[in-house]
């Protein structure tokens, strides 16, 4: 399987370009990423590329090589970079996740550092991995990388890695940094992007903002006050033991350390609880919820794990986590007035995502100070299909979905006018 068409364009995982990308693993965190026996074992994976087991790896403090993949037609782009790259997509918890994983991995999981790999993409020149020591002054912190390449259920090449971390055969032979740290209690975590990013030399616009996850999702994405919507929360396990049962999850609007208001589903509960989650491994909650009339435009919906502490873990820093519930007919939020810690710092129009589309798109763009802006589709004829927004808005940053079912297809061009700033981004409709 080939894409139909090929767009060279890569877009950072954090982006507002990526902003329906759900992240299968944390960057950094060796025991998000799966250990699996074969391809199919991924349920991304639509047909294999390269899975050999022979190109396992185990990481020590020499290790020097490299995997490629070098068939010259598989992929196309137009940059290498260094830091963590993906290519968003619209997903939800009971679908294959849509992406192509990290191209460059460096992180921090627990306290100590594990240096991890990097990763090139070559223009048109096939897929390259290069793999360097790690530091064992820790201990012995060594674990095996089988990387991998297929085509995607979305039609991406994607590029991954099946992990195993180093343990003892039996107990009789001497602790592992892993068996130590992490075969003797469950951790509880959502994936949290942004948790690392100021010790990374990475800034944030808040404190607030390394809690932010995209394990949160929402059905319907844009409800009205009223509405019932269905809320799941996919719960991970950083950990190579089970947790030692169902772990509780509670809802709140706003953060509950900061005096957020805890939830009430539709069947007049506050909590949800999971089923026993396996080492490695995750389970969806869901929690239906009538949105209230009293509810902000742009709500921080918190999710909070294990919250009356009852379960032993490793970590207890990666149990909350929140995302942005936009409600159509919402009020002005406390988020809102404290919009100017999250003013962008000049004009941008981001490239539409998903593209090609069929038949709504997701367009984001970014204003430092309030504008009149005028965003404008036109057909390949340069004539005016669709007026997406006419009107005067305050700084920050926007995202809304065009809707093109009764357009035909065909490349469309979409540009935006505001405050003496404008650009041209092209599109492909394609039914």
């Amino acid at each position: 399987m080939v894409p139909n068409t090929r767009e060279r364009a890569w877009f950072d995982s954090k982006s507002f370009s990526a902003i329906s990308y759900i992240p299968p693993h944390e960057v950094g965190n060796i025991l998000s990423y799966q250990e699996i026996a074969q391809p199919e074992d991924n349920s991304a994976v639509d047909i294999a590329v390269r899975w050999d087991t022979g190109d396992r790896i185990t990481l020590n403090n020499n290790s020097n090589a490299t995997w490629s993949l070098t068939a010259e037609t598989e992929t196309e782009t137009s940059t290498s970079h260094s830091e963590s790259k993906f290519i968003g997509g619209k997903a939800s918890f009971s679908v294959p996740f849509k992406f192509i994983p990290d191209v460059e991995i460096s992180g921090d999981y627990s306290d100590e550092s594990v240096s991890t790999y990097t990763s090139k993409v070559r223009d048109r020149k096939g897929l390259s991995v290069h793999f360097e020591g790690i530091d064992l002054s820790f201990g012995n912190t060594r674990y095996a990388v089988t990387p991998y390449a297929y085509w995607a259920r979305n039609g991406a090449l994607v590029l991954d890695y099946a992990v195993k971390p180093e343990l003892p055969p039996n107990p009789a032979d001497p602790a592992t940094w892993w068996s130590e740290r992490y075969a003797q209690q469950p951790d509880a975590a959502f994936i949290l992007p942004w948790r690392y990013d100021p010790e990374k030399g990475l800034g944030i616009s808040e404190e607030a903002q390394r809690f932010r996850t995209r394990d949160i999702i929402f059905d319907s994405a844009l409800p009205s006050t009223g509405d019932v919507v269905t809320i799941q929360a996919r719960v991970q396990n950083f950990s190579l033991v089970p947790t030692t049962g169902p772990v509780k999850v509670r809802f709140f609007t706003g953060d509950p350390d900061e005096g957020g208001v805890p939830m009430v589903n539709t069947s007049g509960q506050t909590d949800v609880s999971t089923e026993t989650i396996q080492d490695r491994g995750n389970s969806v909650v869901e929690f239906e919820w009538r949105v209230p009339a009293t509810i902000g435009r742009f709500s921080r919906i918190y999710a909070v794990l294990d919250p009356d502490g009852a379960m032993p873990e490793i970590h207890e820093s990666n149990n909350k986590g929140w995302t942005v519930l936009e409600v159509k007919d919402g009020l002005p939020t406390s988020v809102d007035e404290n919009r100017e810690a999250q003013i962008p710092i000049d004009f941008r129009l981001e490239q539409n995502y998903p593209n090609p589309f069929n038949p709504a798109t997701t367009i984001s763009y970014s204003l430092p100070k309030d504008s009149h802006v005028k965003l404008t589709v036109f057909d390949i004829l340069g004539r005016e299909v669709e007026v997406l927004v006419n009107q005067r808005q305050p700084a920050g940053q926007y995202r809304l979905s065009f809707e093109a079912s009764r357009f035909p297809s065909g490349l469309y061009f979409y540009r935006i006018a505001a405050g003496g700033f404008q650009e041209t981004r092209k599109m492909l409709l394609v039914k």
